[in-house]
């Protein structure tokens, strides 16, 4: 289970990065897309806490990272809607 949590939360912290660099070169298209694609990933971070495989673990294990995982999701995609890139 955990392989699959770390490749989701990795591929997510790519994409960020790869928006963080695309604005500062003042992109702003390319940034916003790789911001919907990281708020994508943290989704399937959250659906895969959900799923059959992790329904044996602990809920004190599993909510507290969907919590923080809804929590970032809610942050990207605010900053997706009002980034500047400059």
């Amino acid at each position: 289970m955990r392989p699959k949590l770390d490749r989701h939360l990795g591929k997510a912290r790519a994409l960020f990065d790869k928006a963080d660099a695309r604005c500062r070169l003042a992109k702003k298209g390319p940034a916003k897309r790789g911001l919907r694609m990281t708020k994508k990933r943290l989704a399937m971070l959250r659906k895969a806490l959900h799923g059959k495989p992790a329904r044996s673990l602990p809920a004190d294990v599993t909510e507290p990272i969907m919590q923080r995982a809804t929590a970032l999701g809610a942050d990207v995609l605010t900053l997706s809607h009002t980034i500047v890139c400059r």
